[in-house]
């Protein structure tokens, strides 16, 4: 009924190649084989079978009407262990999760969020299932909130009760209360309700014991404008540690941020000892394409669970966001693990787009899932259509966490099936080095990367931003990391034994001094030779451009060290 595959580097790079010949390397694939089920969701739920390889679970959303399931695959070759088939019109496969130990027999278990039960049903419900022998151990009833589809979220937390069993949170899609669900029987631990105003929606997360009482805490994101904001709870007893107020909208039609629509835990970003956590704004809850267009596809911010002070904010820029994929960039986060192999943890983000559209390269743009990096905030991979994804842990030994994209619209031969891939992680990130000066228009001119710097996805945009409006600018890489005042800033990049190479044409910067380009890997000196961008190598990127009022005539902007993952 199902077909399960695992890709070595050499047949895949025959196989599924990006054009710059360098593919994403793909570790296991999973792809549903029948109509009645697509494959859509995954999550990582531990070692299962014992050979110290975690194992996973693939969500199988319903297809015309036809029930979904669940698989629980062999973290080591892919081969379904057990699969969980769902009667009709109900979605096992819409959100999963390992639950940790929740009966207390020593092997993790996991559960499924079924927001559609039933025809026409939207109540919802959760399942959860033994990892040792697949019985189901508890079936946890939404009617509370009737047709407001109890299960959309779970969020793994842990033993919060200190009662020797695993606990995890649950909530309905827009009814504006989270519970706290206790092993091994499916108990309610206990409530929160965080009341009406524009929205029922709340996403949930753990972090890592915030308030050292030795249980790990959670966050709970709450988009309404009034009453809502990003709660920190104390895992052990619920109590508010920290709230985030709600951040409002721009001033104009748009009334609000939709602020906390996701919520993820992350490391000690600002040093100050405590874990900290990121939340992301949609400003939609509609998530149309034509809204990647303009500022309200959203932003992600990073905040201190020690104060709430606010460290930092991401987005995804504004050239690479009209052709990104995805109405919604940040509709899910995932945090809680390090791709990248540099110690310090990422995060994924997830869109979602309402309409089955097309970008400029006639390339869907229904979902994406994109990792970036927790250092530096630099996007490492991006892969489109579909709107799941997951942080996987070290699933080949190699000390760096795997992760996984699903998408439902995949079709091999089966229209519906879907797939879901789990990729490798890889040593790369691109961080900002160097400075720039004033120049004539009194504004210090930036370097930015819009899009990822994986080669294998080649979709990275370069742009400046504050240059001089109307004047022209093009972009070079080196070798070497230099600093050599020059113009109105500061040459960055050494040329070694090939020069500076220039990449691509020049560029005409707008009446606000920006200007982007969209760099193809698969073209001139970035393809092929010494000078190529490939996986695990290292360059310096720089942009230089026109000032016709500065003394010198030009000015540079900062620089990238980049080091380009697959």
């Amino acid at each position: 009924m199902y077909h399960t595959q695992r890709v070595s580097a050499v047949l895949f790079l025959l196989g599924l190649f990006s054009p710059a010949g360098v593919a994403q390397e793909q570790l296991l694939e999973v792809t549903g084989r029948a109509h009645a089920a697509g494959a859509h969701t995954v999550a990582p739920v531990g070692d299962i079978t014992g050979d110290g390889i975690a194992e996973f679970v693939v969500g199988l959303i319903s297809v015309w009407g036809k029930g979904g399931g669940v698989l629980l695959c062999d973290g080591a070759n892919g081969e379904i262990v057990r699969s969980h088939v769902a009667p009709t019109f109900y979605d096992y496969g819409w959100q999963l999760s390992g639950v940790g130990d929740f009966d207390g027999d020593g092997v993790t278990d996991y559960a499924s969020g079924v927001p559609l039960n039933g025809y026409l049903s939207m109540t919802g419900e959760v399942r959860v299932w033994s990892g040792a022998t697949g019985a189901l151990l508890a079936v946890i009833d939404g009617s509370q909130h009737p047709g407001r589809a109890f299960g959309e979220y779970l969020a793994l937390l842990g033993d919060v009760d200190q009662d020797g069993y695993a606990d995890f949170a649950a909530g309905w899609e827009s009814a504006g209360e989270l519970w706290i669900i206790g092993g091994p029987d499916g108990h309610v631990i206990r409530r929160h309700i965080y009341g009406g105003g524009l929205s029922g929606f709340l996403s949930a997360a753990p972090i890592d014991d915030v308030d050292g009482d030795g249980a790990g805490d959670y966050i709970v994101g709450v988009p309404n404008l009034n009453t809502g904001g990003v709660f920190l709870h104390s895992g052990k007893t619920g109590e508010q540690l920290l709230h985030i107020p709600p951040v409002p909208g721009y001033p104009d039609n748009y009334t609000w941020a939709y602020f906390g629509r996701a919520v993820a835990g992350m490391g000690d970003m600002d040093g100050d000892g405590s874990p900290d956590l990121a939340v992301s704004a949609t400003f939609s809850t509609q998530c149309g394409y034509h809204e990647a267009s303009h500022t309200r596809s959203g932003w992600i911010r990073f905040y201190s669970s020690k104060d709430g002070h606010f460290i930092d904010q991401w987005d995804l820029g504004p050239t690479f966001k009209v052709d990104s994929p995805g109405g919604c960039p940040f509709w899910w986060l995932r945090g809680g693990e390090d791709v990248n192999g540099d110690g310090v943890l990422d995060l994924m983000a997830i869109g979602r787009n309402t309409f089955h559209d097309y970008n400029s390269s006639n390339l869907s743009v229904y979902g994406q899932t994109m990792v970036f990096s927790g250092r530096t905030g630099t996007m490492l991979w991006q892969l489109h259509p579909g709107f799941r994804g997951a942080l996987m842990g070290d699933m080949d030994g190699d000390g760096i966490s795997e992760w996984a994209h699903g998408n439902w619209y995949y079709s091999r031969g089966v229209p519906g099936a879907g797939r879901v891939r789990i990729l490798r992680g890889s040593a790369g990130d691109g961080e900002r080095i160097c400075w720039s000066s004033p120049n004539s228009t009194g504004q210090a001119a930036s370097l930015r990367l819009e899009g990822p710097i994986s080669v294998g996805a080649n979709a990275l945009y370069l742009s400046i931003e504050n240059g001089v409006p109307g004047e022209p600018a093009y972009f070079f890489y080196g070798p070497k990391e230099v600093t050599r005042p020059m113009g109105a800033g500061v040459l960055c990049v050494g040329g070694g034994a090939h020069g500076l190479i220039q990449i691509g044409d020049p560029i005409q910067l707008n009446g606000h001094g920006y200007g982007a380009l969209k760099v193809d890997m698969t073209d001139g000196p970035l393809a092929s030779g010494p000078t190529a961008w490939l996986p695990g190598r290292t360059w310096v990127v720089q942009a230089w451009y026109g000032d016709s009022a500065f003394p010198a005539g030009f000015g540079l902007t900062d620089a990238y060290k980049i080091t380009f993952v697959p």
